[in-house]
């Protein structure tokens, strides 16, 4: 079956986005709010709730059964990936345009089938962690796109290491950031850290396992007993945390002397501006990354960041932020130098929040959405 569109009243110009990691839904939310103001007509399909967000848009009737058994069934995971590829012909037949975000292998066979013009959107491990195998059943459908577009010029620069006759495709546009205001409005009250407070290290942003939180445990485990005395450890891990290695987290911290916790419960958007507000130095070790929009409001509060060097952050160099890279061995010695030099790397944060605002609020990034759309839509 091929998904095709016969109806003769169809809705033109109509951009329907597909996407699928939930704990994100607000920036789908928020960037096809920015360009229905715009004047681009987009609707959002979430293919595992299988819900359309902040739309009046509805489920085909023939599929709301099957939504219903998915959530009772052993076998709903099997069932949903077979029957996605037909849903997803079935109500791309209302759009024009179709634009996948976050390119999982789950989409491969939608969209060698789909004969209208789609564009595919990198969100980062979807393309780095992506198996070899993946990642050559993919190459078609990068190739049969309209447009792919990528966060930075660091993804652009290893997307054509494998696909190098793809560049006229390729177009550049992060995602905006949330809950500055929020940040703003705590940062207001002047609520300055008490003396003598322990420094708050906060590791990763969220709770799956590819964050490498057992290696940061283990390079705080190695300072100074006198360092690791100031310091609290804390982990975000909101979502992605399997029972597992929750487990595997909480023996390794029953081992260690210093102060720590796992945030594992959904943080309201004030919650999650004070959480960065008090994170003294911030780490990001994880395997892979892009642009992460929760280490750029850490970049905006003021966070002292260390990230992997090996992760592609350039575009922090571009716009001009202070953060430091480091090696795995390098990372003990590193947290000791934020520690020793808090108050100087503190200044140097402050210089952060406007570069941040300038490249990364939604007032600066929408524009270039806008004009990505624009291409899409051969406008």
């Amino acid at each position: 079956m091929l998904c095709t569109d016969n109806k003769i009243d169809k809705i033109m110009n109509k951009i329907l986005i597909v996407f699928r990691p939930t704990s994100q839904v607000h920036l789908v939310s928020r960037l096809r709010k920015q360009m229905l103001e715009r004047g681009i007509n987009v609707e959002a399909f979430n293919t595992v709730t299988w819900d359309y967000i902040d739309s009046d848009a509805q489920l085909p009737t023939s599929y709301k059964m099957f939504k219903e058994v998915f959530r009772i069934s052993i076998i709903g995971k099997v069932l949903r990936k077979i029957i996605n590829t037909r849903l997803l012909c079935e109500i791309s037949k209302d759009y024009d345009y179709v634009d996948i975000h976050f390119f999982s292998r789950d989409y491969i066979s939608f969209l060698l089938k789909l004969k209208k013009p789609y564009k595919i959107t990198i969100w980062g491990s979807d393309f780095y962690r992506a198996t070899d195998q993946d990642a050559e059943r993919k190459r078609p459908c990068y190739r049969n796109s309209k447009l792919i577009q990528v966060e930075t010029s660091s993804v652009k620069r290893d997307f054509l290491k494998y696909e190098p006759n793809l560049a006229d495709k390729i177009r550049i546009c992060n995602f905006g950031i949330d809950i500055i205001d929020k940040i703003d409005e705590l940062d207001g009250l002047n609520n300055k850290k008490i003396e003598n407070e322990k420094i708050v290290l906060t590791c990763g942003y969220n709770g799956t396992e590819g964050q490498q939180h057992l290696l940061m445990i283990d390079a705080v485990n190695k300072l100074p007993k006198t360092y690791r005395q100031k310091i609290k450890m804390q982990i975000p891990a909101t979502y992605g945390l399997s029972s597992g290695y929750k487990e595997r987290l909480q023996k390794a911290l029953a081992e260690v002397d210093f102060d720590h916790t796992i945030i594992d419960r959904r943080l309201s958007e004030m919650e999650l501006a004070e959480l960065r507000l008090r994170s003294d130095i911030v780490l990001n070790i994880q395997i892979t990354d892009t642009l992460s929009s929760s280490l750029l409001q850490h970049l905006y509060a003021g966070g002292i960041l260390i990230v992997g060097d090996w992760l592609p952050y350039e575009i922090y160099d571009e716009n001009g932020l202070f953060y430091i890279s480091t090696s795995i061995p390098e990372l003990p010695e590193n947290i000791k130098k934020c520690i020793d030099n808090m108050n100087i790397y503190k200044s140097k944060c402050i210089e952060n929040r406007a570069k941040v605002k300038s490249f990364a609020s939604w007032e600066a990034v929408s524009n270039k959405q806008y004009h990505i759309y624009r291409d899409l839509l051969g406008e």
